[in-house]
């Protein structure tokens, strides 16, 4: 598996191919690069195959005590991609399993529930 070079004109000439709208850049880890995608929505580009891990792991979440933010898989060029609802941000105090959320990164759903964005 190849993975999307980080380099400007290849993940330009996706962008350009794959997606409907003009993004922009909203954050970038050592594993995922995360684009505005759709109107409510973000997509996690992954960098390695922990980024594709961190995807798949966080499509297949499902947990009563840490909830996360909506999404599902796309496929884009061979990359196994994580759409997921865009986030209010969160102020605390929060609730204790935060604590088990790297860097407590929660936000407020469209729902008004607070949710992870990052596990």
């Amino acid at each position: 598996m190849t993975y999307v070079a980080i380099g400007y004109g290849t993940m330009e000439s996706i962008k350009r191919a794959y997606m409907p709208i003009e993004m922009h850049k909203v954050g970038e880890g050592r594993n995922r690069i995360v684009y505005d995608y759709k109107p409510g929505w973000v997509i996690k580009f992954p960098k390695n195959e922990n980024g594709e891990l961190d995807n798949w792991r966080e499509s297949r979440w499902n947990s009563k005590e840490i909830p996360i933010a909506k999404c599902y898989l796309e496929d884009i060029e061979g990359q196994c991609c994580l759409v997921m609802e865009k986030l209010k941000p969160a102020k605390g105090p929060f609730p204790s399993w935060v604590d088990f959320i790297d860097c407590q990164q929660v936000g407020i759903n469209s729902n008004g529930e607070l949710v992870a964005y990052d596990l």
